[in-house]
This record gives C-alpha cells, sequence and structure tokens, in this order.
C-alpha cells in the first residue's frame, strides 16, 4: 500500500503540474490562422504581449485569394486595405494595432480583440470555396469557442495521467479501476470527438492525431472484446505510454488544414481509420505476447489469436482500399512507396504468424514471441517510414522527432526477447 500511495501522489503533482502553470485569464474567441489552421488568440490580451507573439499568426482574411490569412504585422507595413473587412474596420484596425506596439496594454489589447472579433462575425460558418463535392467554410462562433478551450487546457496529458493511474489501480487490484478505466476512456473519446468537430474530419492525419487515436483503440478493444485484467493493465499501459510521448517529443498539436491529397472524408473514414486501428490492435497483441512470455496463460494466448486475426481484418482490406485511393489520388494503384511496401510487409509478417498458429508451425509460445516481433515491424511502418526513412509519396506524414525513445525501445526489447528465449532453450535443453 506504501508503494501504491507513493504512486498515487506522483501523478497527482503530475496532473497538477500543467494546470498550475496556466495563466487562467478572460479570453476572447478571437479568428487566427497558424501554420493554415485557425486558433483564439490569447496572445492579444495579455498584457505580456509583443510584437513577436503576433507576428507569428495570421489573423487577418485576405480578400485577393480565398482562404489566404495575413499576419496582423501587415497593419504596420500595407497601406490599402487587404483585408474582407471594410475600410473603416481595416483603418481602425491599423490605428488600435500601432497604438498597441507603441504602449502595449490590457486596454489596448483588448480593444484589438473587439475589432478583430467585431470583423470575423459576419465571415463566421460562411463559405469561401466550393468543390464538386466539399465546401470549405470560416469556423463558427462555437467553433472557435471550444478551440479555445481546446488549447487552454493540457488534455493530453491528463489524459495520460489518469490512464497511468488506472493501470496501477489495476495492477495492484484496488477497487474502482475499472470505473476509472471507463471514465478515462470515454473523456478520452471526448478530446477526440472535440477534435473532430473542430476541424470537421476524422483525427488521423498526422503523427500527433494518430498517436491519440492508437491508444483509443487499444483501450476500446479491452473494454470490449478482450475482457481480462491483464489486458486492461496493458491497454491502459499503452495509452499513458503514447500520450506521455506526445508530450516529452514536442509533437504539433495544432489544428491544422488536412494536406490536399488527403482531403477526403470518405476515405479519410475508410482507408486511414482501419489501417491506423489495426496498429492498435497489433501492439496490444504485442504488449500481451510480453506478459505470455513472462506469466504463461492460456486466456492471454486466446486474446492474442483475437488481436492478431482482427488486425490482420483491417489491415489487409484497409491497405487494398489504399491502393484504390492512391489510383484516384496519384493515378496508380501501387507503386511500391516506402509506405506501400512496410505495408506490405507488415502484411506478409503476420500472415506468416497466423498460418503458422493455423498449421501448427508454432504453439503458444511461438505465437508470443510472434506478436512480440510483430510489434517490431508494425512499429516501424507506423514511425520509423516517416520519421528515419522520411522518403517516398506519403510526404504528408514526415517528421522529425522521438528517435531516441524509438531507438532505445528496440534495444530493449530486444534485449528482452533474446533473454526470454535463451531462458526457454535452456529449460527445454
Amino acid at each position: 500500500m506504501l508503494s501504491f500511495s507513493f504512486y498515487f501522489s506522483l501523478i497527482l503533482a503530475f496532473i497538477s503540474l500543467p494546470i498550475n502553470c496556466l495563466e487562467i485569464s478572460a479570453f476572447y474567441e478571437v479568428p487566427a490562422a497558424y501554420h493554415g489552421r485557425f486558433r483564439p488568440v490569447e496572445a492579444i490580451i495579455n498584457q505580456h504581449s509583443n510584437e513577436i507573439d503576433l507576428i507569428s499568426f495570421k489573423m487577418l482574411p485576405g480578400k485577393l485569394n480565398n482562404g489566404d490569412w495575413f499576419p496582423l504585422n501587415d497593419l504596420k507595413t500595407k497601406k490599402d486595405n487587404f483585408t474582407l473587412y471594410p475600410n473603416s474596420l481595416f483603418t481602425s484596425l491599423q490605428f488600435t494595432y500601432n497604438d498597441f506596439l507603441d504602449s502595449p496594454n490590457p486596454v489596448t489589447s483588448q480593444k484589438l480583440a473587439d475589432l478583430l472579433l467585431q470583423g470575423y462575425q459576419p465571415l463566421a460558418g460562411r463559405t469561401y470555396t466550393q468543390g464538386a463535392s466539399k465546401a470549405l467554410t470560416y469556423p463558427t462562433q462555437s467553433q472557435l469557442s471550444w478551440e479555445a478551450f481546446y488549447f487552454r487546457y493540457p488534455l493530453v496529458q491528463i489524459i495520460a495521467c489518469f490512464y497511468l493511474l488506472t493501470a496501477a489501480f489495476l495492477y495492484y487490484q484496488i477497487k474502482g479501476g475499472i470505473p476509472l478505466l471507463i471514465l478515462t476512456f470515454l473523456f478520452h473519446t471526448c478530446v477526440l470527438g472535440l477534435r473532430c468537430y473542430i476541424l470537421q474530419r476524422p483525427p488521423v492525419s498526422n503523427m500527433f492525431e494518430t498517436l491519440l487515436y492508437v491508444p483509443w483503440v487499444t483501450v476500446a478493444i479491452s473494454l470490449t472484446l478482450l475482457r481480462d485484467r491483464w489486458t486492461k493493465i496493458a491497454a491502459a499501459f499503452i495509452a499513458a505510454s503514447f500520450l506521455l510521448l506526445v508530450n516529452f517529443t514536442n509533437l504539433d498539436s495544432g489544428l491544422e488544414n488536412v494536406q490536399a491529397v488527403l482531403d477526403s472524408q470518405y476515405w479519410l473514414i475508410i482507408h486511414v481509420l482501419m489501417v491506423v486501428g489495426s496498429y492498435g490492435l497489433f501492439i496490444l497483441a504485442g504488449i500481451l505476447g510480453h506478459i505470455y512470455l513472462l506469466r504463461p496463460n492460456l486466456l492471454l494466448q486466446r486474446f492474442i489469436e483475437q488481436g492478431i486475426y482482427l488486425g490482420a481484418a483491417l489491415l489487409i482490406p484497409g491497405t487494398i482500399l489504399g491502393g484504390v485511393w492512391a489510383a484516384q489520388s496519384w493515378g496508380r494503384f501501387w507503386d511500391w512507396d516506402p509506405k506501400e511496401s512496410w505495408a506490405f510487409i507488415s502484411i506478409c509478417v503476420y500472415l506468416l504468424i497466423i498460418h503458422s498458429w493455423r498449421f501448427h508451425r508454432i504453439g503458444p509460445r511461438g505465437l508470443a514471441l510472434g506478436s512480440a516481433l510483430g510489434l517490431q515491424v508494425i512499429g516501424f511502418t507506423w514511425y520509423g517510414v516517416n520519421y528515419i526513412l522520411g522518403t517516398g509519396l506519403h510526404s504528408y506524414g514526415f517528421g522529425a522527432g522521438g528517435e531516441g525513445f524509438y531507438y532505445f525501445f528496440i534495444l530493449c526489447d530486444l534485449i528482452f526477447l533474446t533473454y526470454v528465449w535463451t531462458s526457454y532453450s535452456k529449460k527445454i535443453g
């Protein structure tokens, strides 16, 4: 019990740290675009604001090209009205902005925010470009309000901490572990739903969003299909680990517009959700495989088997449907792009495991070992192709950061699997 008290105190301290560091103040839902996405800017109503804060935010909708936004600093460098706002409002904005730069204070900050909000209100929810099957609109006031809420609180860190707390409850068999897992999962679901509402699309277009979605899949499976204490411990641990990685690796959590090649609600829902969802199943099966190698258990064996089956049932058709999407977007079904190649490698590895198991070429321990090795393959397909290889047609998924965590995981896992294998060989030898 003393051990649990220590972990409980540590987790509470971790949860309270980001919350206590927040500067809670009144805010306005001021439109802004940063990296192509709208954001409410609290900088302009903060008495510590300065010109550098404002330059980085594009807050003025342009009238020449639909959807273009310009930084506030252009109010100082451009004389003619380049915005969608009336000339009188544009003049007031210029005067107030220059006044703010000369003497930044809460009064001029609030006046600037009020003028920006006054100009944006007639645009909120209005369509600015119309395609054959899709219309792009400016965010509504409600979307901006929820976007302000999303960026104000460390929601992802809070979810991660509660998953960690849940794993501790379940491991020590403390009463309330399952209800806490369900409540944390519902909170996790709400955060994903909030991103969907703000972005008007599924939240799976970049690495940050997949790191939110994959843990959600693992916990959902553990609550619905794989009903066992160890599967729930594994799912909560996976969720906490990935969500904490989001914090430690400083991935961009911005609500950015989707890349043009991904701008299809239909294929985002079908192809991307299926493939990324399979990652969650394979990762859960892989972690359960590690547990089985330490604690052989018939129930765990069945869960590993089911996880691999369900993952393959999502990955294979998801990859094929991705080829159909590629034919529509790029004019070819398959081009041995690195992402496609590693998806094919992953399919082959898991089909080899499934066939070896079904035709009795491997036993329960071999199945567990296969799921653990498959975890390495699917990890490279998900992370390695985008962050280590960094080449191919799937360039919209490329990024940098977290390589040290990835290499450390590979090293530790290989040491663990080597130790387990040699220990087992000695027992049967």
